[in-house]
């Protein structure tokens, strides 16, 4: 795979000095070029100040694409300012190449590191030639689990909940920040996920400032730069002492699949396609998701209530597609239950279920799967009133 590339650093032309775009590929537009400008770090825009610093960021396009940026220290500053220079590699994906690495931003820096693409030479061409990548994925439930070790359930659940309101936030020192933010990503519905812009390691500037910023112990320089602004400081995470905030359905969610340990369905659901993301549409979806995480502690009543007509009428596509799943699910508890309960109980049911298994299919095949094997038991029957199908006449033991 061929992703287009940026270099942003200080250098000198016969037409220009200073801090600019060193170099890119053919394929980056003018509009593009101009956004990645006023993102990319300049002079001392790294948290730390040795020479081994490293900063990262990601950041969408207004043109679809998505940026995932590395900065690092190239040398000492050559403008006379003093300090070292920061040179920033930036790479440009579309939707399709991101998919590719399972929306994860941080894959795409793990490819990018195994396929040495930031290593470009003594000088910067001013055209570049794309990075040669090879996709990856896989590990994204380990990945989920090692950022509730670093950030601990409260502090998981502060962040989250910040990054789906859309608030910006600055983290002070946390051990493992990437690793925190990334399993805090791969929580996220797909298109939010692209939606939430984050910095590890760069300094805090309100025209570039992004959802999460993550300063370390440089967080105190940015108090003056955040009064009026709305602006949320957490000195230390996991330890801190949070706003109040009253957490959205979706982050208690993923705290459930957490706990319930279904981290892996909590993936499958963040990348469904979302045609909605509205609170309420998260909301159906998340309490679809909690649902399924406990059926089986659900009685043979209370898996009949919730197969029953709904309240709500789904109107997205998303929330059809999580209420299918609940009811393949709730079906599959269901005959579980009812296959392994005495015939009797099935006959007791048996007028709901019927109910039911004219409206849904999956019901209606429960019900000739419980008939069948309730004649290869007992081959006397008697009809169902008026249902057209039959049940077996057990005696109560």
């Amino acid at each position: 795979m061929n992703i287009d590339r940026v270099i942003f650093t200080s250098a000198e032309s016969l037409t220009a000095r200073g801090y600019r775009i060193a170099g890119a590929t053919e394929g980056v537009t003018a509009d593009e070029r101009s956004y990645i400008s006023r993102r990319s770090p300049s002079h001392e825009s790294l948290c730390d100040k040795s020479e081994s610093a490293v900063g990262f960021s990601g950041y969408p396009l207004a043109s679809g694409r998505y940026c995932v940026t590395r900065s690092c220290c190239a040398g000492r500053e050559q403008s006379g300012r003093g300090g070292n220079r920061i040179l920033t590699h930036i790479f440009v994906l579309s939707p399709g190449q991101l998919a590719a690495f399972g929306w994860n931003p941080f894959g795409v820096l793990r490819a990018l590191q195994s396929a040495k693409a930031f290593d470009i030479g003594a000088k910067t061409p001013t055209m570049l030639e794309p990075a040669s990548v090879e996709p990856a994925t896989g590990g994204e439930r380990d990945r989920v689990v090692g950022s509730f070790g670093v950030l601990r359930e409260a502090g998981f659940v502060y962040l989250l909940t910040r990054a789906l309101q859309k608030t910006c936030v600055i983290v002070g020192d946390t051990d493992e920040p990437a690793a925190a933010i990334e399993g805090l990503l791969l929580t996220m519905p797909v298109p939010l996920r692209m939606g939430c812009d984050f910095s590890i390691g760069l300094k805090f500037a309100i025209a570039r400032r992004y959802r999460i910023n993550w300063l370390g112990r440089e967080c105190q320089m940015a108090r003056h730069h955040i009064r009026g602004q709305h602006i949320e400081l957490v000195e230390r995470l996991p330890e801190a002492e949070f706003p109040s905030f009253d957490p959205p359905a979706w982050a208690r969610m993923v705290v459930d699949c957490r706990r319930a340990s279904r981290l892996q369905q909590l993936l499958e659901l963040t990348a469904m396609d979302f045609d909605d993301t509205s609170d309420a549409v998260l909301g159906y979806a998340a309490d679809r998701q909690v649902a399924m995480n406990h059926l089986h502690e659900r009685s043979i009543e209370e898996l009949l209530d919730g197969l029953g007509p709904a309240d709500y009428e789904p109107e997205f596509n998303i929330e059809r597609h999580v209420d299918r799943l609940y009811r393949a699910d709730a079906t599959r508890r269901l005959g579980e239950l009812l296959k392994a309960a005495p015939h009797e109980v099935v006959h007791t049911h048996w007028p709901r279920l019927a109910e039911l298994a004219e409206v849904d299919p999956q019901v209606e095949a429960l019900c000739g799967s419980l008939l069948a094997g309730m004649e290869r038991a007992e081959p006397t029957a008697t009809p169902c009133p008026d249902r057209g199908v039959t049940i077996v006449d057990r005696p109560v033991r």
